[in-house]
C-alpha cells in the first residue's frame, strides 16, 4: 500500500482531499450550468413550430396545394401536416396589422408541419421547392425568444470557465511545487521521465474520476427526488464534460511537469 502511495500519490493525503473537493465544486457548478443551458435549448426547440403559409388568391388552388403536400410528404423529417384554425390565423393577423380590416378571402391558409426535429429542417430548400409550385407560398419557423436568464447562463459559464482556468493553473503549479523533491529524487535515482508522467497521470486521473463519480451520484440522487427528471437524458453530455475537463487538466499538468523536469536535467 505504501509503495502504491509513493508511486501514484506522492503528496500528503490532506491535499488530495482538498483537490477532490475543488474538482467536485467545479464539476457540480459546470454540469448544473451546462445541463440547464441544454434543457432550455431543448425546451425552446420543442416549443418552436414549422408553419406553411399558402395564399388563397391563385389559380388551381386545390391542385397546386396538393402538389405542395406531395412534395412535403417526401421529406423524411416531416411527419404530417395539420391545418391551423382560420379564426386563430385571423386573430393573429389582426394583432399584427393594427387598425386594419381584413377580408376573409385574402387571409392565407396556414398549416402546422409536424416534424421529428426542427433543427434538421432546411427552410431555404423547402421554400425553394414550394415557391416553384406556388410563388408566394412560404414555410417559416416560430421560435421562442431567448429568456434573459438563458443569456445570463452563457455569461456565467464563460465566467466560470475563466475562473476555473486560472485556479487550475495555480493549483497545478502548487502540485508541482509540492512534489519537486519527489521529482528531483526520482531523477537522481535514474527514474525516466516517461515513468514519472505515467505514474502521476494515473494518480490524478483516479482523483478526478472520484470527483466526477461523486458528482454523478449527487446528480442521480437529485434526479431520483424528482426535482428535475430532464437531467436523466444528459448522461452522454456528462461524459463529454468529464472528458473535456480531464483533457484540460492533462494539458495543464503535463505542460508544467515537462517544464519543471527540463530544469532539473
Amino acid at each position: 500500500m505504501g509503495y502504491l502511495k509513493i508511486k501514484y500519490f506522492p503528496i500528503d493525503i490532506n491535499f488530495y482531499i482538498y483537490f477532490i473537493l475543488i474538482n467536485l465544486f467545479f464539476t457540480l457548478v459546470f454540469t448544473v450550468n451546462i445541463f440547464w443551458i441544454a434543457a432550455e435549448s431543448k425546451k425552446a426547440s420543442k416549443d418552436s413550430r414549422i408553419l406553411l403559409m399558402i395564399p388563397k388568391s391563385f389559380k388551381d388552388n386545390e391542385e397546386k396545394r396538393d402538389l405542395i403536400f406531395n412534395q412535403l410528404s417526401l421529406e423524411d423529417e416531416i411527419i404530417s401536416v395539420e391545418v391551423e384554425d382560420s379564426k386563430k390565423v385571423r386573430t393573429l393577423l389582426l394583432d399584427i396589422l393594427e387598425d386594419t380590416s381584413l377580408n376573409d378571402e385574402i387571409i392565407p391558409e396556414v398549416y402546422n408541419l409536424i416534424v421529428k426535429n426542427t433543427k434538421k429542417i432546411d427552410l431555404d430548400l423547402l421554400n425553394y421547392k414550394v415557391s416553384n409550385i406556388i410563388k408566394n407560398a412560404r414555410i417559416f419557423a416560430t421560435y421562442s425568444s431567448p429568456k434573459a436568464y438563458s443569456n445570463k447562463l452563457y455569461i456565467l459559464l464563460l465566467f466560470l470557465t475563466f475562473i476555473f482556468a486560472i485556479i487550475n493553473y495555480f493549483l497545478v503549479n502548487n502540485i508541482i511545487y509540492r512534489i519537486k523533491n519527489y521529482l528531483t529524487l526520482s531523477k537522481s535515482l535514474g527514474v525516466k521521465n516517461i515513468t514519472l508522467f505515467k505514474n502521476l497521470n494515473i494518480g490524478f486521473f483516479l482523483i478526478i474520476f472520484i470527483s466526477f463519480f461523486v458528482c454523478y451520484i449527487i446528480h442521480f440522487q437529485f434526479m431520483n427526488e424528482g426535482q428535475d427528471n430532464s437531467l436523466i437524458s444528459y448522461k452522454s453530455l456528462y461524459i463529454k464534460i468529464y472528458i473535456m475537463y480531464y483533457l484540460f487538466f492533462l494539458l495543464n499538468f503535463n505542460g508544467q511537469l515537462y517544464s519543471f523536469l527540463k530544469k532539473i536535467l
